[in-house]
């Protein structure tokens, strides 16, 4: 059975609908989100089986909150930085300085990894202890931008989006761990695997699909509507979902 339930922020903050705002653990356990409250933005953790939001101290002005795979550390971007805290708690730490790369929402591998995705160009990656980012993919001709990504199931293939045009649906792709990237001609502004065969995706209408996925084969078969009139902000639908199932959604605002 299917269960559904809200969740509010305390009543002195309100969600930030900027960037990339809002993260569900991969193992389920929790989420993360940017509330925007009168001295700025700030990261919100919520574990499942809590009752309110907390703030991350030490994250003010963060933003394109990730989390780790294995659901222990959340990573933000902060003064042309990705740093990382404990959910346990602790100070947050400098992971690697971003330069000139216009980041978007970074995604982490099971080995530690960090991948970080660019408006304006290809992904990068950075190592499992930080440092310096180095190239992770290419665009091809007729391509603007990769993003989007997450880690598929094994903790080691990513599946990311590829902007072509402004406006236009981004497609889905998979990066393997041999280095092949895999191109789709699926339209999709966002997706996410939840469980071994099955992939929810949207579109820019705010339309949640379902669809089986053989991640063998990297194949998605037809999709079928699961939910509409979901929150859309610039070039992706607000939705995210965890490993074992869960997810969530932000409505219209």
């Amino acid at each position: 059975p299917t269960t559904r339930f809200a969740v509010t922020l305390p009543a002195s903050v309100s969600l930030s609908t900027v960037g990339g705002f809002l993260e569900m653990s991969p193992t389920g356990e929790g989420f993360v989100v940017v509330a925007q409250s009168s001295s700025g933005p700030q990261l919100y953790y919520r574990a499942m089986n809590d009752l309110e939001f907390k703030p991350i101290p030490g994250t003010e002005n963060g933003s394109q909150p990730f989390v780790s795979f294995d659901g222990q550390w959340i990573g933000f971007i902060s003064d042309g930085s990705i740093k990382k805290v404990a959910v346990s708690g602790g100070a947050p730490q400098k992971v690697a300085d971003l330069g000139t790369i216009l980041s978007t929402t970074p995604s982490w591998a099971k080995d530690g990894r960090i991948i970080a995705g660019s408006l304006n160009g290809g992904m990068w990656l950075v190592p499992a202890g930080g440092g310096t980012p180095t190239p992770f993919t290419r665009l091809d001709s007729g391509e603007t931008s990769h993003r989007g990504s997450y880690f598929l199931d094994d903790g080691e293939t990513l599946a990311f989006q590829i902007f072509r045009s402004i406006g236009d649906e981004p497609y889905i792709a998979f990066a393997t761990p041999d280095g092949r990237v895999i191109r789709t001609e699926r339209a999709a502004t966002k997706s996410r695997q939840v469980g071994h065969d099955l992939m929810i995706y949207s579109n820019l209408q705010g339309t949640i699909f379902g669809a089986r996925f053989d991640a063998k084969r990297f194949q998605i078969g037809e999709g079928v509507p699961l939910l509409s009139n979901v929150h859309v902000r610039p070039g992706a639908c607000a939705h995210q979902a965890s490993r074992r199932g869960a997810a969530r959604h932000v409505p219209p605002v």
